[in-house]
This record gives C-alpha cells, sequence and structure tokens, in this order.
C-alpha cells in the first residue's frame, strides 16, 4: 500500500476549499480478481483523476451509504494521457461513476488485458473498456 500511495505522489493532506485537493488521491483500494490475485488501485474522484499513459481502471458508483457500485472495468492503451482522460471522463461520466480507481503497475498490453479481464470476472462484468488512442 505505502508504494501505491508513493506512485501517486501524494504529499500533502487533502484540505477542504483547497482547488489543489480535488486533484488529490482520495485514497487506496484492492480490487481482487477471479484469479484471486490483488490489484492496488489510486482512487481518484472522477474530475481529479490524472490523465495517464497507459494503465487499468475501474469505474465506480460510491453512494452515499459507502457501498461501492463497479459500472465499468477497463484499460488505456495510448501514448497520449490527456486523451485517455477525456474518454475516461466521458464514458464515466455516461455510466453515473464518482469515483477512478486507477492501476499502473502493468507495463505491457498483455499484462493490463489480463488485469482488466480477471477484475471484470471477479465483478461479473461481460465487457471491458479499450480506450485506444495511437
Amino acid at each position: 500500500m505505502r508504494q501505491a500511495l508513493d506512485q501517486a505522489h501524494i504529499v500533502r493532506a487533502r484540505t477542504s476549499g483547497d482547488a489543489a485537493g480535488l486533484f488529490a488521491p482520495l485514497g487506496v483500494k484492492t480490487w481482487r480478481g477471479a484469479s484471486g490475485r490483488s490489484f492496488t488501485h489510486i482512487v481518484y474522484s472522477l474530475i481529479g483523476c490524472p490523465a495517464i499513459p497507459s494503465g487499468n481502471f475501474v469505474l465506480v458508483r460510491h453512494g452515499a451509504d459507502g457501498r461501492r457500485k463497479v459500472l465499468g472495468i477497463g484499460r488505456t492503451e495510448a501514448s497520449i494521457a490527456s486523451l485517455n482522460l477525456a474518454s475516461i471522463r466521458r464514458e464515466g461520466a455516461g455510466l453515473g461513476a464518482n469515483e477512478v480507481h486507477v492501476c499502473v503497475e502493468a507495463t505491457t498490453d498483455q499484462a493490463r488485458a489480463a488485469i482488466a479481464f480477471d477484475i471484470a470476472a471477479a465483478n461479473e462484468m461481460s465487457r471491458t473498456s479499450d480506450i485506444a488512442h495511437h
């Protein structure tokens, strides 16, 4: 978990009213795949999600009651991080997500596809999204 927080470059605590706090990670969530493997994700608000060049994501609706509902699972493949971000936000908004859980541990497209499939299978999702802009 410490490594995940370091990856997110958390150097200050979130403060209410601070615009920079909007873009700070909300925490860390571990998603377990159908294989039993665990994948650590950094949690962001849909608005505060950073641009990521390549990685996996889980689109989530986090309710007022504390429950999280998985709405979509996917991966990016592009080298243009800002286009990935725009697509993630568009898809997330369309599904009603208010959180994006980002995992950047996989270094190859094949590994990212395996992670997306594993998490989707564990969450009984029939499809995953590939956001690709080259």
